[in-house]
């Protein structure tokens, strides 16, 4: 999994487990992110809003 700001810079990286639970962004400020999770060798996408 990759988490990329609004500016589209890398701010975090995480491996996991299949169908296992992460927290992302705990250290991150109130923001815009995109989260990128490659599974079984499809892509998906997605906004995160960190109010």
């Amino acid at each position: 999994m990759k988490i990329t700001d609004a500016s589209g810079r890398l701010v975090e990286t995480k491996q996991t487990a299949t169908n296992s639970a992460i927290q992302v962004g705990n250290k991150l400020p109130a923001g815009i992110y995109f989260a990128e999770v490659m599974q079984d060798g499809k892509v998906q996408r997605m906004k995160l809003v960190k109010q």
